[in-house]
């Protein structure tokens, strides 16, 4: 009947108090005997932050009867408490105090299987870079530390590495392009070539994003290539729409 219950009524996690209400009258059974069907209810959260992990749902109702792994890792700007329980990973997030360090630009190869899904042959990513120096603040700390204080966890790690720094990476732009000619018979003919550029908004779900082109006279292929890459790094998405966007997307020329 608990079952049969438990199916019909219980659909979002919203209903969990009340679910655990009724268990409290019932001897012989326990809510962590429903944490496998309790966890898949829509609304479930994997994602917290330090402040409030414990008075959620999820820790109050289902997660406070096991003990998890604890992972603590540098990403970006943040510091993350990785928690792994036997149905659930759970992250835990906290903001870190950064210094602006210094911009990078680097280059990487396109994977083929990376080429495959953007339906695009050219070969390789151009991004520029800023570095940041990232440290938990006091007040951050202090609250990793409270909820290690209250969360009970299995870990392999000394609570001396809160305090280290980590560098953080942002990207401000990139590109591809190829370094391959489209056609051999354009490699010395002079030609007018047409490139594009893309400014994406931040976040994903941002504004949408605006493309800029430009048209490059009487150049060679592997000139004109050079050249719309250059205007790619003088383009500013920022100073041209606002802080929210950033250069993304292909470098794309053709011959016009």
């Amino acid at each position: 009947m608990l079952d049969t219950y438990f199916d019909a009524k219980i659909k979002h996690k919203n209903a969990i108090s009340e679910f655990a209400s009724l268990l409290d009258k019932i001897n012989g059974v326990s809510i962590s005997d429903y944490s496998k069907k309790l966890l898949k209810l829509s609304g479930i959260n994997k994602s917290f932050r330090t402040d409030n992990y414990l008075d959620s749902i999820e820790y109050q109702y289902i997660l406070r009867y096991f003990t998890p792994q604890l992972n603590v890792n540098y990403h970006h700007k943040y510091l993350n408490l990785d928690l792994t329980y036997p149905d659930i990973n759970i992250r835990i997030k906290e903001d870190a105090n950064c210094d602006f360090k210094e911009t990078k630009n680097g280059v990487r190869n396109r994977g083929f299987l990376e080429s495959l899904v953007t339906l695009n042959g050219d070969d390789k990513v151009a991004y520029t870079y800023d570095v940041f120096n990232c440290k938990l603040g006091r007040n951050e700390l202090t609250s990793v530390k409270k909820l290690l204080h209250d969360l009970p966890y299995y870990a392999d790690f000394s609570a001396s590495t809160l305090s280290k720094s980590w560098e953080a990476t942002e990207t401000t732009s990139s590109y591809t392009y190829s370094t391959e000619t489209k056609s051999t018979s354009f490699s010395s003919q002079l030609a007018d070539w047409k490139y594009t550029i893309t400014c994406s908004g931040r976040p994903i779900f941002g504004p949408p994003s605006r493309t800029h082109s430009g048209l490059i006279k009487n150049s060679t292929h592997s000139d004109a290539y050079l050249m719309a890459q250059k205007a790619a790094d003088e383009l500013s998405c920022v100073e041209l729409h606002g802080p929210e966007y950033f250069k993304t997307g292909y470098v794309d020329i053709e011959i016009q």
